[in-house]
């Protein structure tokens, strides 16, 4: 008996023993976790300590200007510096977009909101990409091809020229200028492209562009072609080249009202009746036109208000601008007369067109200095009845008096030295409102008013019995009085579309063959403000 009653003693105290031990190893496991949390809650606590810290040193004092937050290629960008690239390129491409749709931009979602961060408003929204993201590709894509340029440029020895380090001391000056309105030094530049961007750093990378830019208009100036290459390119692509100069006109129907009519069917067969009749209309006119004079009236009799002018109608154009498929090639044919018309039909109605000149562009460009007074702005705000005050009438003629008397002197004064363009260089000092340098204009080509010239200028300079030392003080409705001194001729107008042409693609090649740069985010990169 008691032999059993031992064995089951022991067997019950190896069953408690068991049990205590493996509540004790629960224990000291429990303790090792509670061990390794504390470690990690101090290491965590410790580190976010770390990144606040950073954080406040790097956004809130000028370690922001030289701790790099970017690499580019061999180029170490601070968050700052970053930040005025950021806004530089922003400012860029705002332009750009602005310029062809204006006020339309933002509406249509093609420019972020001026009312909030880029980083909070949505650029694509299948994506999620950001605004920011997507303006720091396009800032990291422009710097790189930059830095791709002044690294070339260091190591050929290249500096900026004294030009360009004068056009950044105005630049900046301009901005300094504003600073008595935001109450600090460098307030202005600091409210436009982030609160740690100083002249220092506005000056530093707008050398860091301006010789990047210059480096590369120098790569492409260094490229020359023999007379011969100039040529053979320009008849390879003449029909791009040349110059087509014709009338034009589109004919539309006139817009129905789809209340007038009872049912769609009814509004969709009168707008095609109307279609029809309107390329009839067309047609018709084509086959009477015998002349320009014909081709004016019959564009004045389909709608006088818009052709009230003779050159409504006139096109002169490249080749290269004719895309439109449905009478380019018309025009292109060397078979072409003057005076030729020709007529289709397009989705919108019918168009006319009138065959003039088509120009291989084999005159040589002339070159000009002009002393430029402009006409001097009376504000019609500064007058109690406007525009229709009479002090404000006489105000406008005594201005334009006075500056017509001032260039008339001008004039005596040159001819009275000679006609010298040494004494119009003096005389420009002087006076001079033209802000190119030394007054002088060089490539100018033919019917490119809009672009260079004034088109009374252009005729003037093109005129047959132009010579060098010729001068004449003209009048413009759009600037002022110009004193214009003949320089001679430069380059026929092909060869310098050949060579600009040319030099593009050669350029492009040099830049293809460029070693790639490569991109770095470093942990400084976060605290960019955008």
């Amino acid at each position: 008996m008691s032999a059993t009653f031992d064995k089951k003693t022991d067997t019950k105290s190896d069953k408690k023993t068991e049990k205590f031990n493996r509540r004790e190893e629960r224990e000291r496991e429990e303790q090792r976790k509670r061990k390794r949390s504390r470690r990690f809650a101090i290491i965590f606590v410790a580190v976010f300590l770390v990144i606040v810290a950073a954080a406040v040193f790097i956004s809130n004092s000028p370690s922001r200007r030289w701790i790099p937050a970017i690499t580019i290629g061999e180029m170490d960008f601070s968050a700052a510096e970053f930040d005025f690239l950021y806004y530089r390129s922003y400012e860029s491409y705002y332009e750009s977009i602005n310029s062809q749709w204006g006020e339309y931009a933002e509406t249509y979602g093609l420019l972020p909101s001026s009312n909030e961060p880029h980083s909070r408003q949505i650029f694509d929204e299948e994506t999620g990409q950001t605004w920011a993201d997507f303006l720091i590709e396009q800032t990291i894509e422009l710097v790189s091809g930059q830095a791709k340029h002044y690294k070339e440029a260091k190591a050929a020895g290249f500096t900026l020229s004294e030009k360009s380090r004068q056009a950044i001391e105005e630049e900046l000056e301009i901005y300094r200028s504003y600073d008595q309105f935001y109450g600090s030094e460098d307030g202005y530049i600091r409210e436009r492209y982030g609160r740690n961007v100083n002249s220092d750093i506005f000056r530093r990378m707008l050398e860091f562009m301006y010789i990047s830019l210059e480096y590369g208009e120098y790569v492409t100036k260094s490229f020359e072609y023999s007379p011969q290459q100039l040529g053979d390119y320009y008849l390879e692509n003449k029909d791009n080249r040349d110059s087509f100069e014709y009338r034009y006109i589109l004919l539309t129907p006139e817009t129905l009202d789809r209340d007038e009519f009872e049912s769609d069917e009814e509004y969709d067969n009168a707008k095609e009746a109307a279609l029809e009749d309107i390329r009839a209309y067309a047609s018709e006119k084509a086959d009477e036109i015998e002349s320009e004079d014909d081709f004016i009236n019959m564009a004045w009799e389909y709608d006088p208000m818009e052709y009230y002018n003779a050159d409504s109608t006139l096109r002169i154009y490249p080749g290269a601008w004719l895309t439109d498929d449905d009478y380019s090639p018309w025009l292109r044919d060397e078979a072409r007369q003057y005076g030729e018309v020709f007529s289709g039909d397009v989705t919108a109605g019918a168009f006319i067109v009138l065959f003039i000149e088509r120009n291989s562009n084999e005159y040589y460009m002339p070159k000009m200095r002009q002393i430029l007074l402009k006409h001097q702005s009376i504000s019609p705000d500064s007058f109690d009845g406007g525009t229709g005050d009479p002090a404000y009438s006489e105000a406008v003629i005594n201005a334009e008096t006075e500056t017509r008397e001032l260039a008339q002197s001008i004039l005596d004064q040159l001819a009275g030295a000679g006609g010298t363009e040494e004494k119009l260089l003096e005389l420009m000092d002087e006076h001079s409102e033209d802000t190119t340098e030394g007054g002088y204009y060089e490539n100018i080509s033919r019917n490119q008013a809009s672009n260079k010239m004034i088109k009374v200028i252009e005729d003037w300079l093109f005129a047959p019995e132009r010579q060098y030392g010729d001068y004449e003080l003209i009048r413009t409705e759009e600037y002022g009085y110009h004193l214009v001194f003949f320089m001679g001729f430069g380059d026929r107008y092909c060869d310098y579309l050949a060579s600009e042409a040319l030099r593009e693609q050669d350029f492009k090649v040099w830049q293809e063959n460029l070693p790639d740069v490569e991109v770095t985010k470093h942990w400084a990169f976060m605290f960019t403000s955008n």
